[in-house]
């Protein structure tokens, strides 16, 4: 059963992923010990997920059998066994802020976001071109969203929204990319990582509106997946296309500048095959095929956790970005 598209919580903690099974195919798996966690079963196909900081709430966007332009958003409070869901219309991503307070679904160009206790909307906004990636500040005040397209010699594209007033700031600029990832450091900062036109990885950060390159990057594979440590002081970013893949970790000084760089060939990729990360105060941890691995602060294997043979892993040679027009 190939995993899709797994989430880490933010602490590394737990796992969800779908699966291809023909039957919604969602499943949570908690690290330590490793099990899988009962969810209600889904009618339709479960198009993504997503975990809190601390695993404890989970959501998904549902795409009901036979449905073409809404689609179902379903919520999780894992810790007292409470399950919701309510109507969308965006069937794309969805993501949660660090502390579970409020979800965003997003799609095509639209951005929908709900507080999730009740799934009580919060914010319905249309951006232009295609939202690609979306990502919560480290309190859940304001939100960061990124639309790319390459036609006509477009780019990224990203904005801050503030949710208490709706207010939105930009479009900031970047280059001929195709962001797929998004976070935000404690201080405010953006990271955003993908994939440029000519098919290079990419990752930066966003000062001042515009993007700087973070050093290092080879060419290998787009990242698709981006983590920060609770301090600010880590930057994670892996990912995979085809049979390639790329994995890099960045340390930053008490001022954010990078201070060491970990490459592709010393981070524990090669020949598996990394989809998510999620970076904890224990060091990064990241799915690399049927493995849960814990990686020490220099990008060395620190012990292996998450390997059973029920979980099935990664099939080899992954489908091909989806790149937005």
């Amino acid at each position: 059963m190939p995993v899709v598209s797994p989430r880490l919580s933010g602490d590394g903690s737990r796992l969800a992923r779908t699966a291809v099974d023909g039957k919604g195919g969602l499943e949570l798996w908690q690290h330590t010990p490793i099990g899988r966690i009962p969810l209600a079963e889904l009618d339709g196909t479960v198009v993504a997920v997503a975990l809190d900081g601390q695993g404890q709430r989970l959501a998904a966007v549902v795409r009901p059998s036979g449905a073409r332009r809404r689609c179902r958003l379903e919520r999780w409070v894992l810790s007292e066994g409470r399950h919701q869901a309510r109507t969308v219309k965006a069937c794309d991503g969805v993501t949660l802020s660090a502390d579970g307070s409020h979800v965003a679904v997003f799609g095509a160009e639209r951005l929908e976001i709900y507080e999730m206790e009740h799934l009580r909307p919060r914010l319905r906004q249309r951006f232009e071109p295609t939202l690609t990636a979306v990502a919560f500040g480290p309190d859940a005040r304001e939100v960061v969203v990124a639309s790319s397209t390459l036609a006509e010699g477009g780019g990224d594209r990203l904005w801050r929204v503030d949710l208490a007033t709706g207010q939105t700031d930009g479009p900031f600029e970047g280059h001929q990319v195709i962001v797929q990832a998004l976070a935000v450091r404690p201080e405010g900062q953006w990271v955003s990582a993908g994939i440029e036109r000519q098919g290079r990885p990419t990752a930066h950060r966003w000062i001042a509106g515009r993007p700087e390159a973070l050093p290092g990057v080879k060419p290998d594979a787009p990242f698709t997946s981006v983590a920060i440590s609770p301090d600010g002081s880590t930057i994670a970013a892996v990912g995979t296309l085809g049979c390639d893949s790329a994995s890099m970790l960045w340390t930053l000084s008490a001022d954010g500048e990078v201070e060491a760089v970990v490459p592709n060939e010393q981070a524990l990729v090669r020949p598996r095959y990394p989809v998510a990360v999620a970076l904890s105060p224990q060091g990064p941890r990241i799915v690399v095929g049927s493995e849960w691995v814990t990686l020490a602060a220099d990008g060395t294997v620190q012990d292996v956790r998450f390997e059973d043979p029920h979980v099935g892993g990664i099939s080899l040679c992954s489908s091909p970005v989806a790149w937005p027009r």
